[in-house]
């Protein structure tokens, strides 16, 4: 997982194995939230697909606690997502 921004890129994330809720939360809050304050500031959205993981209730509510506002994005769209091509 990465987090890219208009003005840089942030660290990468390795995932081992299946990733589940838990561990997509996880990541979120230790390279997201901090990559995503120091590239955007405060006005910035998240993009994400709606695989399970990212639509559950624990990742939901991690958004809403901490502000974070998602991209309604289509589920299995790579060619749409600008990381990608990263």
């Amino acid at each position: 997982m990465g987090v890219l921004a208009y003005n840089g890129v942030g660290s990468i994330a390795f995932a081992s194995g299946k990733m589940n809720s838990q561990a997509y939360q996880s990541v979120l809050a230790s390279h997201l939230l901090p990559n995503a304050e120091f590239l955007a500031g405060e006005n910035w959205k998240y993009q994400q697909d709606n695989t399970p993981i990212h639509s559950s209730s624990g990742t939901k509510n991690l958004f809403q606690f901490n502000n974070v506002e998602t991209l309604k994005w289509p589920a299995k769209s790579p060619d749409l997502n600008p990381i990608e091509n990263l």
